[in-house]
């Protein structure tokens, strides 16, 4: 979030960042976003880092302007990160797996028995996040 803050606009900066905080989705657009100004980077890095140790904390810095952003990880951990960033996912596939583990059949008891601890407010906002993964106020 801090690469991307650094380098985009801050409004669209400030969209893509709150839809990685708070939602289930990432639009076509902000994925590209991501794309360009971030994976770029952590590849970049992991080409450098490549024949070094594993057990050994590996440190980028980047300059946006007057941005310093500095990054200190361990050399999987970076290539974990550029793993993520390089998977494509299916909207239609990601979604139907999302709904299938966070509306499990199984888990109803788990479900209603937080629902009634929140107050009536609550429920309707928690109960539609579950089921379209976008945190938004309803109602």
């Amino acid at each position: 979030m801090l690469l991307i803050s650094a380098q985009l606009p801050p409004a669209e900066a400030a969209e893509v960042i709150l839809h990685l905080w708070y939602s289930a989705r990432l639009t076509q657009g902000m994925l590209t976003l991501i794309d360009k100004h971030v994976r770029k980077l952590i590849a970049d890095v992991l080409f450098k880092i490549k024949d070094r140790a594993n057990n050994v904390l590996q440190s980028k810095k980047w300059t946006f302007g007057s941005v310093e952003v500095t990054v200190c990880l361990y050399r999987p951990q970076w290539a974990t990160l550029l793993q993520i960033l390089d998977t494509k996912h299916d909207i239609g596939t990601t979604e139907k797996e999302r709904r299938r583990v966070v509306l499990a059949p199984h888990r109803v008891d788990y479900r209603e028995r937080q629902l009634y601890c929140l107050p009536a407010y609550m429920r309707l906002c928690s109960t539609r996040f579950k089921e379209t993964g976008v945190l938004a106020p309803f109602g």
